[in-house]
């Protein structure tokens, strides 16, 4: 204990005994929260890695499918592409400038939700044609998944593009986004 009686130097030597390893002890203290932040920053650096690559993928797949549903919209109504029976259509498409794109002999459908209310807002079912095709891209990875399908009685057409941000159906974070269009008497 520090006293009236203790000498000049028995204080300094008793000071420096009780704070031996301060130093040390506040050295690591600064090393451990330096390497809190860092791992922080890293986390925060990666996750925001990965949302930039979802955010691409899911805007090229977007576009994809936007772009498939245009093109079957351009030979639906431009070129009168899909008939009302199964084979009445035309056999290849070309929208993109790549090659062309073979579309599937009409399928029909019986008794289907046609997509569109009547004006009791009941769900109108009718028969209809399901016109298929694949939309690839030149110089892209990206595709789009197409159908078509035209009213046989009713002047009604549904298009539902589905696009890929890659064809490639082994890769693991395949990305889809979809796009549907109904028009005529709706």
């Amino acid at each position: 204990m520090i006293g009236k009686n203790m000498k000049k130097n028995q204080v300094k030597m008793w000071y420096r005994k009780k704070t031996k390893g301060v130093t040390l002890l506040y050295a690591i203290l600064v090393i451990v929260i330096l390497s809190i932040v860092l791992s922080s920053s890293s986390f925060l650096i990666v996750q925001s890695l990965q949302n930039s690559f979802s955010d691409k993928s899911s805007q090229a797949a977007y576009y994809a499918a936007l772009s498939g549903a245009e093109c079957a919209l351009y030979w639906d109504n431009a070129q009168l592409a899909f008939g009302k029976s199964s084979g009445d259509h035309v056999s290849e498409l070309d929208c993109f400038g790549g090659s062309s794109m073979t579309l599937s002999d009409g399928v029909f459908l019986s008794n289907v939700d046609m997509s569109i209310k009547d004006k009791n807002g009941k769900a109108v079912k009718g028969d209809m044609i399901e016109f298929t095709f694949t939309a690839e891209f030149p110089d892209t990875p990206q595709c789009a998944d197409v159908t078509v399908k035209k009213g046989v009685n009713e002047f009604v057409t549904v298009i539902e593009s589905r696009g890929y941000h890659n064809c490639d159906i082994d890769i693991k974070n395949r990305v889809e986004r979809g796009f549907r269009a109904v028009y005529g008497d709706v």
